[in-house]
């Protein structure tokens, strides 16, 4: 029987030699390597673990962007809140030693307490009308460190720190030519440990009681520039 081994092996020689040409030269028109991936089962695999990662990546920020957000609103929500009002006061009495004074009245409004309530006021009598861009000079330094629970009131006496001369009282207390002003800051913290600060500012007029001749009441008029909290 003839021996075709000889030619069988030369025949395949070429043949090799084209396969191997095809692996190391990549023609032109060659399919891109990336495209490969979907036609390769490990390459969908692996492009599906990618878009997973991804896909938790993403669901983790919006996670913890609408944590941050809720817990944002908790504190808005719980937080305290401190507001002024004034209702009492009274004018310049020698007889009595009593000042004009102002006394407002510290609320919380929030639902949680309010600690280390502090306070810094100031007074003056003031010439009318008053300028809309007076300066009202701050107190002296901070006092206090009260604690505020929910709800509740506290009052705060700002009295005016010398006498008027007699003849200007009953102007001061209409509110004629002059007027008594009194003013401050209450800072405090919540429970959350943030410092909130609540300024405030009134002018205060004395009108008679027509019912009761002799007596007065007092009104508190807001400084709409000077009232406002964080």
């Amino acid at each position: 029987m003839p021996n075709y081994l000889p030619l069988i092996l030369l025949a395949l020689v070429p043949v090799s030699f084209i396969a191997a040409s095809r692996i190391v030269s990549r023609p032109e028109n060659a399919t891109a390597w990336w495209s490969r991936l979907f036609a390769w089962p490990e390459g969908v695999a692996a492009l599906a673990v990618c878009a997973t990662l991804v896909f938790i990546g993403w669901q983790a920020l919006l996670t913890r962007q609408a944590l941050d957000l809720a817990q944002s609103a908790n504190r808005s929500e719980l937080r305290a809140y401190i507001s002024v009002t004034l209702e009492k006061g009274n004018y310049q009495n020698r007889e009595k030693n009593q000042a004009f004074l102002g006394m407002p009245t510290i609320t919380n409004s929030g639902r949680t307490p309010a600690r280390n309530v502090r306070f810094r006021v100031n007074s003056a009598v003031l010439n009318e009308p008053l300028q809309s861009d007076y300066v009202f000079a701050p107190g002296s330094e901070p006092h206090g460190g009260l604690t505020v629970g929910v709800n509740a009131q506290i009052f705060q006496i700002i009295t005016l720190d010398h006498y008027v001369d007699k003849q200007d009282v009953a102007g001061i207390m209409s509110g004629d030519g002059k007027a008594f002003y009194c003013w401050g800051e209450v800072f405090y913290e919540d429970v959350f440990g943030d410092e909130h600060e609540t300024d405030f500012g009134f002018r205060l007029s004395f009108p008679e009681n027509t019912d009761k001749p002799g007596s007065f009441s007092v009104i508190g008029t807001y400084l709409s520039g000077h009232s406002k909290a964080t």
